[in-house]
This record gives structure tokens, C-alpha cells and sequence, in this order.
């Protein structure tokens, strides 16, 4: 009699999975055919746009299983703050992520998004918006900053991939991402308006992703910890304060230990930036590739005030005061960076140089000389 009964119960649940597949094959198919009606895709566009408040177009539409929507050729426009474009936009769901406002995964493949910098500091601040995003995948992404007709900067080949992504109004934006130019996984938190908002930037090494990683409770250190705030009043001058350290922070064949802290102030055109800024690098020069000549350990100090054009993407460091063990110096230069970065003019001078540094690269019979 058991066995009857298991038999029984084993033909019904096997009826039920049968019928939960069909049913979703069919719910698959259905929304696959809706989704492929160009009837369906131009509702969408107007109801999207209506609801928005921006003027959103797509090429074609489409649904695989198990929830996933895939538009082609996606523009999205709100005259004239920005333009946003993207070949390929796809979007995944996950249902239990839909009851907390949150979508699961939203992937953009070479997007551009044209900004106008001028109309952004113009529009109202908005209210709270609660929206979430777990994943963010971007490929080859481009962002262009302009003033009407005029481009200010570009930031090309952007490939970025963020978990977290939370746009609540009171907590404000956290995003974190991974940076494998900097082999560590970033962390940006911000809070405010446009035009008055503060900044954190934490910068740590990445994890390793092993089956005894989620084991250890001991925080990672911080490669580089830094602190924007930004006032941009209208008709006035904006002016940020950058507050930052950094640890073993690998740029390049180098990785450095120090500080930097830094004073900016742009004209309200946006076209000039002036600055003061203070560094140090503590190791200096163990954290610095291969140096031709043999130089003092310890920490070396700079300080330096100049501006920059954003036009003309010129460089000019009026002043620079350097102290270190081998040494103080002065200088100043001019630096243009173009489709090819030059030195149109560069002057320094180093004062109380220490015997014993300059005996360490002559060759002898010259370094025993006293």
C-alpha cells in the first residue's frame, strides 16, 4: 500500500512539473511574439515617454527566457540637458527583486551619453526616487560633456562593472565597482544637489572570489580614500576641496604612499580652473620605477598653484616648491595635452644639494672627492 501510495504521489508531482514547464514555455512564447509587435513596441515608446517625461525611441524589442528584454538601437533624449544612445540595452528581472523596487541586472553595450552642462545646473532638484539596480555591466562606453554646440571634455572606451547601485533621495547615490586598471574595487558615495554635494571615494583590493573568501571578517586596506565637495553657486565661481591618501596605490609600474589635498576654483563659464595643491609620497623613491640616478630615501613634499584652460587643455604650473632628502627645488612649466601632450616650457632649480648625493652618481675617481 505505501508503494502504491508513493507511486501515485511521484505520476502527480511529475504531472505538476510538466505543467509548470508548459505553462511557462507558453508564457514564453507569448510575451516573446507581444514583445517582437511592433503595435507593442510603439506603446511602450509613448507610454515610457509619457510617464518619463523624456522622448524615448528603440530600433526593435525583444523577450528571452527566462525574464529577459533585449532593445536595439535605444535613444533616450530630454532636450537639451542630455542624449543618451546605446546599440544594445538588456535588461534581466528577477520577480522577487521587483516587490523592493529593484532591478536585477541592467547590461549597456557602447553606450553615449552627451551631457550639457549649462542646462543640467538649471534644472529643479528633484524629489526622492526609490530605485535600485544589483548589477551594472557597461562596455565601451563614452561620456561627452558640452556647453551647447561647444564640447568640453570627453571620457572614452568606459567599461565599468557595479553592483549596488542605490538612487534614493536621502541616502543619496552608491555605486561600487570594479577597477581592474587599479586591480582593486571602488566605492562612490555621493550626497546632494547638483550644484552643493559632497563626495567619498574608497578604493580597495580586490577579493578574491575562492570558496573560503566570504570566511574572513577582516576589512581589506584602503588603497586610496578621497573626499570631494563641490559648491558651484550661480553666476559665481564653483570651488571644490579634494582631501585624499592613498596606500601602495599601483599606478602604473609605481605604487605610492602619500597624501594629496587640493584647492580648485572654476570660472562660471567652466573654461578655467585655478588651483593650489599639496602632496607627499612617503616612500619616495622606493615606490618609483627604475630612477636613472641614486637618490636620498625619505618623504618628498610639493606644493603647487596654477590653472588650467579647458579650451586651449593647457597646463600651467606657476610655482612648485619641492623638499626632500636630496634636496629643495623651484620650478614652473607649461604643459599642453593634445592629440599629442607637450612641454611647451618647463624650468627647475634645486638648492642645498647634499654632498654625499652627488658623490653617489659620479664615477671615480670623482666620487671621493670631499
Amino acid at each position: 500500500m505505501y508503494r502504491f501510495f508513493m507511486t501515485v504521489s511521484a505520476r502527480a508531482g511529475l504531472k505538476i512539473v510538466v505543467f509548470l514547464l508548459a505553462f511557462v514555455a507558453l508564457v514564453g512564447l507569448a510575451l516573446a511574439v507581444i514583445f517582437q509587435s511592433g503595435r507593442f513596441k510603439d506603446w511602450l515608446q509613448a507610454e515610457v515617454s509619457q510617464r518619463s517625461g523624456y522622448q524615448v525611441r528603440l530600433n526593435s524589442l525583444g523577450f528571452r527566457l527566462p525574464l529577459t528584454i533585449v532593445a536595439e538601437a535605444v535613444e533616450v533624449t530630454k532636450p537639451p540637458e542630455f542624449q543618451f544612445k546605446t546599440s544594445r540595452l538588456t535588461i534581466i528581472l528577477n520577480p522577487l527583486d521587483l516587490l523592493s523596487k529593484t532591478l536585477h541586472r541592467l547590461e549597456i553595450e557602447q553606450p553615449v551619453l552627451d551631457l550639457d552642462i549649462d542646462e543640467i545646473m538649471k534644472a529643479p532638484t528633484k524629489g526622492s526616487t526609490e530605485f535600485a539596480l544589483r548589477y551594472l555591466n557597461i562596455q565601451e562606453g563614452k561620456i561627452v560633456v558640452k556647453r551647447g554646440v561647444e564640447t568640453i571634455f570627453e571620457l572614452p572606451k568606459i567599461n565599468l562593472q557595479a553592483q549596488d547601485l542605490n538612487l534614493a533621495g536621502q541616502s543619496g547615490i552608491r555605486l561600487s565597482a570594479d577597477v581592474p586598471q587599479l586591480d582593486g574595487a571602488a566605492e562612490l558615495r555621493i550626497t546632494g544637489q547638483p550644484r552643493d554635494f559632497e563626495s567619498e571615494i574608497i578604493l580597495r583590493p580586490k577579493q578574491s572570489s575562492g570558496l573560503f573568501s566570504g570566511l574572513t571578517t577582516k576589512v581589506p586596506v584602503e588603497l586610496l580614500h578621497m573626499r570631494i565637495k563641490l559648491r558651484a553657486p550661480e553666476q559665481q565661481n564653483a570651488n571644490a576641496t579634494i582631501e585624499s591618501k592613498f596606500n601602495k596605490l599601483a599606478i602604473g609600474a609605481n605604487k605610492l604612499t602619500g597624501t594629496l589635498d587640493a584647492q580648485v576654483s572654476i570660472d562660471s563659464k567652466l573654461t578655467v580652473a585655478t588651483f593650489t595643491s599639496k602632496a607627499t609620497i612617503a616612500d619616495f623613491p622606493d615606490g618609483i620605477g627604475a630612477i636613472p640616478i641614486k637618490l636620498g630615501h625619505g618623504a618628498l613634499a610639493l606644493s603647487l598653484a596654477g590653472n588650467y584652460s579647458v579650451p586651449n587643455k593647457a597646463l600651467v604650473v606657476k610655482s612648485l616648491q619641492m623638499s626632500a632628502p636630496f634636496g629643495n627645488g623651484v620650478g614652473e612649466g607649461q604643459f599642453v595635452f593634445g592629440t599629442e601632450p607637450r612641454v611647451s616650457a618647463a624650468k627647475l632649480i634645486f638648492r642645498d644639494l647634499p654632498l654625499e648625493a652627488l658623490k653617489a652618481n659620479l664615477p671615480a675617481p670623482w666620487n671621493r672627492w670631499s
